[in-house]
């Protein structure tokens, strides 16, 4: 088998096999360099989008902290006016008025409930 490959023939079935081995390689070199390629097309596109998400996020955090900051001063004005209205609860004697004037008394709190209930309501809707 030796002397066959010393043979003219032989030698150039050889260097056919080294040719194709050869051409292989290139190949095999070339779909490598083509997926590298291919691969960093996609980081690229990630890093394009992931870049985008984060702006994108970054603005709806900055609307979020706007929204908090409006409903921290909302927050703020309703305990103003509960603590203005608690004191002036506390300045009188509900139940002596309630006993001299019922009616007048249960009308009040009667539209005060109709009201809180509206804006109960309206905030609701805002909040959707």
């Amino acid at each position: 088998m030796i002397a066959w490959l010393a043979s003219p023939l032989g030698k150039l079935v050889l260097k056919g096999a080294l040719i194709l081995v050869a051409a292989i390689a290139v190949r095999a070199a070339i779909v490598s360099y083509q997926n590298n390629l291919i691969d960093r097309a996609f980081a690229e596109a990630e890093a394009k989008a992931n870049a985008a998400l984060l702006v994108t996020v970054r603005q709806q955090l900055k609307d979020e902290r706007a929204r908090v900051a409006t409903l921290n001063e909302q927050l703020a004005a309703a305990r103003t006016a509960a603590a203005l209205r608690t004191e002036v609860l506390n300045r009188h004697n509900l139940g002596e008025l309630m006993q001299a004037k019922p009616l007048m008394i249960e009308r009040r709190i009667n539209t005060a409930t109709v009201e809180v209930w509206r804006e109960i309501e309206d905030e609701s809707r805002e909040a959707r």
